[in-house]
């Protein structure tokens, strides 16, 4: 990272305040998220479910340490992330792995993934050049419905008041090992109602879950927002958050397609 770009680094117990960016000019947003955006504001059902390298490391090698360290793949996590890559049904949305970033990731996706499978996206359009998007306009795309949150342990929920959006359910998994409480919490689907908007920051569990509760019932929202909410919720800052306020965009390295 250059000089200049350390200026932007914010110190790694700074607790983001994202009134800070609720209000910062947005130019860089592509159709993916206003598509999904779209969906949520217009009460479509949906379920997004991403797959970026870290999940790709997970399904192409068991023992891979991925999530940041967070979860070790076992053999049993590993047959769910292939089963769910793999998914189809109506809206729901398997986010791929860049083909510049990841050459060799995409091409194990789209082996996994059918040919004409419509619902593919990018598994970072929340996040990078979307990110700030997203942050601002999730709220007003949620409307008047309150927010169901499964999150990891370390995560703490004043955001949400912040944000304005009201929790209906909020739920802590261990932020390390998620995976280990999959048999406990995938039950709690028959909790949710009909209609309910979920999102998931769980490392990949959020995957697995994405996939099973939507097929389960398809009348759910269910976004795996994954870190998007990190600044706010933990003090973990990645690339993607940096920069926005001084610059108007992220310090992630620039992509044609994913940044």
């Amino acid at each position: 990272m250059s000089l200049e770009l350390q200026k932007y680094v914010h110190p790694s117990n700074y607790m983001g305040d994202i009134k800070d960016y609720l209000f910062i000019e947005e130019n860089s947003a592509d159709h993916e998220v206003k598509m999904l955006m779209g969906m949520l504001k217009d009460k479509v059902p949906f379920s997004f479910a991403r797959f970026n390298d870290g999940e790709m490391r997970g399904i192409q090698e068991v023992g891979a340490s991925i999530a940041r360290y967070d979860q070790v793949v076992n053999e049993t996590l590993h047959e769910k992330l292939i089963e769910c890559i793999g998914h189809q049904q109506e809206n729901y949305y398997v986010g791929m792995p860049c083909s510049t970033c990841f050459p060799g990731m995409r091409m194990t996706a789209e082996s996994l993934v059918a040919d004409k499978y419509p619902h593919k996206v990018r598994a970072c359009c929340i996040t990078n050049r979307n990110w700030l998007y997203f942050i601002q306009n999730f709220k007003d795309c949620l409307g008047d419905r309150k927010l169901n949150w499964i999150g990891g342990s370390d995560q703490k929920f004043d955001v949400f008041d912040e944000w304005g959006i009201e929790l209906k359910k909020a739920v802590h998994v261990p932020r390390q090992d998620s995976w280990s409480e999959y048999e406990t919490i995938v039950s709690l689907v028959d909790e949710f109602e009909d209609g309910d908007v979920i999102g998931l920051s769980c490392g990949p569990l959020s995957r697995i879950l994405a996939k099973e509760w939507f097929e389960k019932n398809p009348s759910l929202t269910l976004i795996d927002i994954g870190s998007g909410t990190d600044p706010f919720t933990r003090p973990k800052w990645e690339d993607c958050h940096i920069g926005w306020p001084e610059t108007g965009f992220n310090i992630t390295r620039r992509c044609m397609e994913c940044n």
